[in-house]
């Protein structure tokens, strides 16, 4: 089982993110808007490609991320930041809004008035503060940044099925957009496919048993 993981990091405090950045500026300062609309098509469809991954996607969050770099981190499963990392959405003070997955999915991580107290003002935040929205999984130390993102990508490959555990991603994902009863229908048809693998459901109950890291295949 592979997890892809990133870090989203700057020098001296600069976001990472410049060579988008820099694409984006040509893009809007060019006469023919439809170059605007392919960049943005392409950004789209690639934050969506990452997003829809049947593995879990860890983001290392690192100094300083801000616009675009915040809307990539956003397409994570999990976001672990150093204690220094400023983050944010600060858009609209370059009159400039969100357009790659902002104003989309951080409302559906914080809620409607959490996002529109980043986006409406473009303020940045400390980790610490998007810890407590739930913005970022943990906080920890500059210099275990990487460890902590390993270790729970290691914990997560020792402990638990790929097909399980991606199968329960996607039905997360899929619910954000069901009703209550098509949900809870797809959880029984879910379930019937990973009970198909009924050597992974054994080795998974007999690990347990034995106290064991299980084997799954």
């Amino acid at each position: 089982m592979g997890l892809f993981s990133r870090s989203s990091s700057g020098k001296s405090g600069k976001s990472d993110k410049s060579g988008e950045s820099k694409n984006l500026v040509k893009a809007i300062g060019s006469s023919d808007l439809s170059t605007f609309r392919s960049y943005l098509t392409d950004m789209h469809y690639n934050l969506n490609k990452i997003e829809a991954l049947e593995k879990p996607v860890i983001c290392a969050i690192n100094k300083y991320v801000a616009g675009m770099g915040l809307e990539i981190a956003l397409t994570a499963d999990f976001r672990i930041a150093t204690k220094d990392a400023l983050i944010g959405m600060p858009e609209v003070q370059l009159a400039l809004i969100p357009d790659v997955g902002g104003t989309t999915r951080l409302v559906r991580l914080l809620g409607v008035v959490k996002a529109k107290e980043l986006i409406l003002t473009g303020k940045m935040i400390t980790a610490e503060e998007a810890l407590k929205i739930n913005l970022v999984n943990e906080v920890v130390p500059p210099d275990k940044l990487i460890e902590s993102a390993e270790n729970l990508a290691r914990y997560i490959i020792d402990n638990c099925s790929p097909l399980a555990v991606g199968l329960a991603k996607k039905l997360i994902d899929l619910g954000a957009d069901m009703d209550k009863n098509t949900l809870l229908e797809m959880e029984g048809v879910f379930q019937s496919i990973v009970l198909n693998r009924t050597e992974d459901v054994m080795e998974g109950f007999m690990a347990r048993v034995q106290k064991r890291k299980p084997k799954f295949r």
